[in-house]
C-alpha cells in the first residue's frame, strides 16, 4: 500500500503511518476569506480546476512508475485512471444551494469528476440515523455504497480530565479567528479544567496553567484520549470530527467554518435533530452557548444494533472491482 497527499496531510500521514511511503500531491491550497460561500465558491473554481488537473498528472505518472492496481480517493478529484478501478470516498455528492441555479452548478461540476470513478463510497449509515443528511443520501447511483460510520478514533472509557476540549482545525484566517475568541473567553473558564488544541504547528506564546492546557497538535491515539475524557467537545462541525463524535458519542458544541457550506449544512441539520448544538462563528455567546449544547441536546448515542462489518462490505467491493479474482 501507498499514500499519497498534499500540505499539512503529507505530515499527517507520514506521523500516523510512519512504516508506509508518502508521496506528495499537488496541494488545492482552498481557503476561506469570505463568510459569504457563494464569493468563495466563484472565486476559487479556477484554482481548484487547475490542481485537479496537475494531480491527476501526478496520479497518472505515479500509477505508471509504481505498477498501482487499484486508487481509493479521499475526496481527491484527480486520483483517478481511466485503465484501473478508481474509488472515490466522499459524503458531499449533493450541494443543496438557495440559490437553485447555483445548487445545480454545483452538483453538475462535481457529477463530471464523480463519473471518472468505478464507485462511490459513502463513510455513512444507510437510514435515517446518519450524518450526512441530504448531501450524500439525495444523490441517486448504482456506484454508491454505504460504509457505516468509519472513524480512527475508539469509544474509551476513561476517567474525566477536562470539562471541555477544544479541537481546531481549517482554513486560515477562520482558525486563527476562533482561537482569539476562545482564549478571549478564558479567563471566565477559570474554574473549569479546558484543553485546547489549536490544530496548528509553529511558535507561539500563549501560556498553559494548571486549569487550562494548550496543545499545538494531537495526533490520533492521543487525541482520541483526550476527547473520550472530556465531558464537552467544541469543535468545526467537519465531517471527519462528526464521525469520530459517532463513535464516542460525546456532547459537542458545533462551530462551522464560516462561508463552508458544508459545515453550515451538517451542524444546522444535526442541530434540527436534537444531536448538537450549533451557532455561527460570529454570534458566539460562550457563556450562553456552552450551557445550551450541554442541556438541550443529545449528543450521538450509542447503537446496540449489528450491522454488516466493514470488512465484509470492503469484500464484496473488492470482488466487484477485481471480477477476475473470484475463485
Amino acid at each position: 500500500m501507498l499514500l499519497a497527499s498534499s500540505g499539512a496531510g503529507v505530515d499527517f500521514l507520514r506521523s500516523e503511518f510512519p512504516e508506509i511511503e508518502v508521496f506528495e500531491l499537488p496541494d488545492y491550497k482552498i481557503n476561506y476569506p469570505s463568510s459569504n460561500m457563494y464569493l468563495n465558491m466563484l472565486t476559487q473554481l479556477g484554482k481548484m480546476h487547475l490542481s485537479i488537473w496537475k494531480e491527476h498528472i501526478k496520479i497518472r505518472e505515479l500509477v505508471r512508475l509504481l505498477k498501482i492496481e487499484l486508487l481509493i480517493s479521499d475526496t481527491r478529484f484527480g486520483a483517478f485512471h481511466g485503465k484501473i478501478p478508481s474509488v472515490m470516498i466522499a459524503h458531499h455528492l449533493h450541494i443543496p444551494l438557495s440559490i437553485k441555479s447555483f445548487s445545480w452548478f454545483s452538483d453538475t461540476w462535481l457529477k463530471l469528476f464523480y463519473n471518472k470513478f468505478d464507485r462511490l463510497w459513502v463513510p455513512d449509515r444507510a437510514g435515517s440515523d446518519n450524518i450526512s443528511g441530504i448531501l450524500a443520501h439525495n444523490f441517486k447511483s448504482a456506484k454508491k455504497i454505504f460504509l457505516g460510520n468509519i472513524s480512527r478514533f475508539q469509544k474509551l472509557e476513561l476517567s474525566k480530565r477536562y470539562d471541555i476540549c477544544f479541537v481546531l482545525s481549517g482554513p486560515e484566517p477562520q482558525r486563527t479567528i476562533l482561537e482569539e475568541k476562545i482564549l478571549d473567553y478564558r479567563p471566565k473558564l477559570s474554574h473549569l479544567k479546558c484543553l485546547l488544541i489549536r490544530g496548528k504547528k509553529e511558535i507561539h506564546h500563549i501560556i498553559s496553567d494548571e486549569s487550562f492546557q494548550i496543545v499545538d497538535i494531537l495526533y490520533s491515539p492521543e487525541l482520541n484520549k483526550a476527547m473520550c475524557a472530556s465531558d464537552m467537545i467544541v469543535s468545526r462541525s467537519g465531517y471527519t470530527t462528526l464521525l469520530d463524535l459517532s463513535i464516542i458519542c460525546k456532547k459537542a458544541f458545533l462551530i462551522p467554518t464560516p462561508g463552508q457550506f458544508e459545515q453550515e449544512y451538517l451542524a444546522q441539520d444535526l442541530k434540527d435533530r436534537g444531536i448538537y448544538y450549533t451557532i455561527d462563528q460570529k454570534n458566539i455567546d460562550f457563556e450562553r452557548d456552552l450551557v445550551e449544547a450541554n442541556d438541550g441536546y443529545t449528543g450521538f448515542l450509542p447503537r446496540n444494533q449489528k450491522n454488516e462489518s466493514l470488512d465484509e462490505i470492503l469484500d464484496r467491493e473488492i470482488e466487484f472491482l477485481f471480477p477476475q479474482s473470484k475463485s
